[in-house]
């Protein structure tokens, strides 16, 4: 791949994860401190998300940074810091990649079994969940150094991602992405029926505040599905393309479709805001004027 290329490839995954963060460090300052947007309990596991999609997409520019300054400077080279600069991302993007099957699977059993949803669904806190989601993004670094035994030992010409972990635990980490993304789109196809089924035969306000958690969760859904299954897919049918020319790529995209799906949601909440606050108002005015 050209170097100008490279930079490029690298400046946009600066550009979206960084306006990513920001947008969800702003939906999170909005919930929680100038409560723009409206608290709502059937969406807590989707800012637990915010938050983790924050620190995520945080820590991942580090690394793109310091391979732009490389393609720029070649003689700034620092043995291993490919690895530290990569290291927080890694468990990082599997509890996203986790909490993202959790809100689909979340809202298809709130579906499909409301009456056992509403019974027992608040018996699970939300420490538990985020305990138990940190463990498992913890345990990359078991498979890493554990079965894996891997060594910090980054070659010096290294500037991708699959040669700084090696082939072992990459070998492990596209296996269980496979198997998050199989998951979550299955779960998203049923959501999606019984979404459907719900929005044309139930009109309650109970089905609205579902569905409001309901079309966030789809819309994560779609955005793995577009920007992470699909290119995969694509990549994966070339097997003359290696992952050096084209792993990057897919990865931008990854990043583009954070950024694409942390807007519409700043969109779709605030627009939601705006239209109570303008309801409440007029509630005002009527009440005056009788």
């Amino acid at each position: 791949m050209p170097e100008i290329v490279k930079i490029l490839n690298n400046f946009l995954s600066v550009v979206f994860s960084q306006t990513t963060c920001i947008l969800n460090f702003y939906l999170l300052f909005s919930i929680f401190y100038s409560k723009r947007i409206a608290w709502k309990s059937e969406l807590s596991l989707i800012y637990i998300r915010f938050a983790f999609d924050m620190f995520y997409t945080f820590f991942v520019p580090h690394n793109k940074i310091y391979y732009i300054i490389r393609q720029i400077f070649p003689g700034c080279v620092v043995k291993n810091l490919s690895f530290y600069l990569i290291w927080p991302t890694i468990p990082l993007g599997c509890i996203r990649a986790t909490l993202v099957f959790l809100i689909t699977l979340d809202r298809v059993i709130a579906l499909f079994f409301p009456i056992y949803y509403h019974n027992h669904r608040f018996k699970i806190s939300l420490s538990a969940i985020i305990i138990s989601v940190s463990c498992f993004g913890a345990s990359d670094h078991l498979i890493l150094f554990g079965y894996c035994r891997y060594t910090v030992d980054v070659p010096l010409e290294c500037d991708n991602f699959n040669c700084v972990i090696k082939s072992c635990f990459y070998s492990y980490w596209v296996s269980r992405d496979q198997i998050q993304y199989i998951l979550t789109g299955t779960f998203s196809v049923i959501l999606l029926f019984r979404l459907v089924i719900w929005n044309n035969f139930v009109a309650s306000q109970r089905s609205q505040n579902l569905s409001r958690a309901t079309r966030i969760a789809l819309l994560e859904s779609i955005v793995i599905i577009c920007f992470s299954i699909i290119p995969s897919l694509i990549f994966a049918s070339f097997p003359s393309l290696n992952f050096a020319s084209v792993g990057p790529w897919t990865i931008v995209l990854k990043h583009a479709g954070f950024m694409i799906e942390a807007l519409i949601i700043c969109q779709f909440l605030l627009k939601r805001k705006s239209k109570n606050a303008i309801g409440r108002n007029s509630n005002v005015l009527t009440a005056w004027s009788q």
